[in-house]
């Protein structure tokens, strides 16, 4: 599913939105989230990017802080560490994350507290941090309909991977038949 009004309202604040990302993504430790490895074959980067940009876009067709929503959500996953490492058990991270992403971020920027609130509650409801403001809760759903669609994808790839071999091994079997 393709949301196609966030594309057209995005398109008229497309400038805006380079304008307050670009001190957050042309940041060195920022940039390092290209390294790590997120949903599947997605950097982390590159899935914080579309959190912000779809979060900017609903937070500024609602006259929210777009501004706070964009760098919070490019923000929320800023833990610096190889998730699929030995010894990350997924529950540990699905806790630990916001918290390390929460004290990289306020070491790396000055935030204030929509920015901290929306890193710190971003997987609300799984964790303890509640959203307190409406641009928390927009990043929240965001993310989760982002992850949604990069697990989707994923799974659509090994899906047909899978046909693909499954093709070749009946086409294989027909041949040495003949």
């Amino acid at each position: 599913m393709k949301i196609n009004f966030l594309r057209n309202i995005f398109q008229d604040y497309v400038d805006e939105f380079r304008e307050v990302i670009r001190p957050v993504v042309l940041n060195k430790r920022v940039q390092a989230m290209r390294d790590f490895e997120h949903h599947g074959d997605i950097c982390c980067f590159a899935h914080c990017l579309r959190v912000a940009k779809h979060s900017y876009s609903i937070c500024r067709a609602l006259g929210l802080d777009s501004q706070s929503a964009a760098r919070g959500a490019m923000l929320h996953d800023f833990f610096l560490y190889d998730r699929y490492e030995k010894g990350v058990r997924p529950v540990a991270h699905l806790l630990r994350h916001p918290l390390a992403a929460l004290d990289e971020a306020s070491v790396t920027f000055d935030l204030n507290k929509t920015e901290m609130n929306i890193i710190k509650a971003h997987m609300w409801p799984l964790s303890l941090s509640r959203p307190k403001y409406a641009e928390s809760i927009i990043v929240s759903f965001v993310d989760k309909y982002i992850a949604f669609k990069e697990y989707s994808l994923l799974q659509a790839q090994a899906l047909r991977r899978l046909a693909v071999s499954a093709g070749r091994a009946v086409f294989h079997r027909k041949s040495t038949a003949s």
